[in-house]
């Protein structure tokens, strides 16, 4: 796949720090990857990794033949299904990526947790108004 694919959330992250060095910060970048407030955040990046594994080929998508009538309230449209020569190719970029990550959050643990909270607060930053994630919007008042 090479270090920066073009499409997915590695190559749209990648285009975006390219072209705007001087005023990137890190909620900046990760609500125009997210695409603001528009629901789900967190759906929004699963969304964009599966439609580029999907377009790679490491999944296979087929219409879920369960998804008509009131199935399509209840049930995704379409199946997503592994391609297993792809993914079990991959075993070692996955390896050579995590021990990365590990090596630069070593590099500065401090600054890596702040990075983290930052992209937490960016994340926050996309959900809805209106919505309420808070522990007393679970109670049964």
């Amino acid at each position: 796949m090479g270090p920066y694919p073009r499409g997915g959330l590695e190559g749209a992250l990648f285009a975006t720090l390219r072209n705007d060095q001087k005023s990137n910060s890190v909620e900046r970048v990760v609500v125009s990857l997210v695409g603001g407030e528009k629901g789900d955040p967190w759906e929004e990046i699963v969304n964009r990794v599966r439609d580029h594994l999907a377009a790679t080929g490491y999944l296979t998508k087929t219409e879920n033949p369960a998804a008509h009538g009131l199935g399509k309230l209840f049930r995704s449209s379409y199946i997503y299904t592994a391609n297993s020569s792809l993914v079990a190719g991959s075993i070692g970029e996955v390896a050579r990526v995590q021990s990365n990550l590990v090596e630069v959050q070593s590099w500065d643990p401090h600054g890596w947790q702040q990075v983290i909270k930052k992209i937490r607060k960016a994340l926050t930053s996309c959900l809805p108004s209106t919505y309420d994630d808070s522990p007393s919007s679970y109670d049964d008042d």
